[in-house]
């Protein structure tokens, strides 16, 4: 092979080299800005999930306080169904002593 042939090959070679090494820096830019966005979208789900984090732990206490409230209630409706129970009761029983008194057998 001539010098001027091992030149070409040479130059050929280094052509093909820095096309691959263009290449390479393509892909890396390319790569670069992928990771960027989806950095930016991570960004963006964790303040989503820190929101929604937020908003769950208030509904929660939310529910805990109501819970508490309605048990409160059913206390307090149970509690006054058996007075009314009792209540109902005995004007049942004064009722017939009273029935009784007007109505003698």
């Amino acid at each position: 092979m001539s010098v001027t042939q091992q030149g070409a090959a040479l130059q050929a070679c280094n052509n093909e080299l820095v096309s691959c090494i263009d290449e390479l820096h393509e892909r890396r830019r390319e790569l670069a800005r992928i990771i960027k966005q989806e950095e930016e979208e991570e960004t963006r789900l964790l303040q989503n999930i820190s929101v929604l984090t937020d908003k769950v732990g208030h509904i929660r206490e939310t529910i805990a306080a109501r819970a508490e409230e309605k048990a409160t209630l059913d206390r307090a409706i149970a509690e006054a169904n058996a007075t009314y129970m009792k209540i109902l009761e005995s004007s049942e029983s004064l009722l017939s002593v009273v029935k009784n008194l007007v109505r003698p057998h």
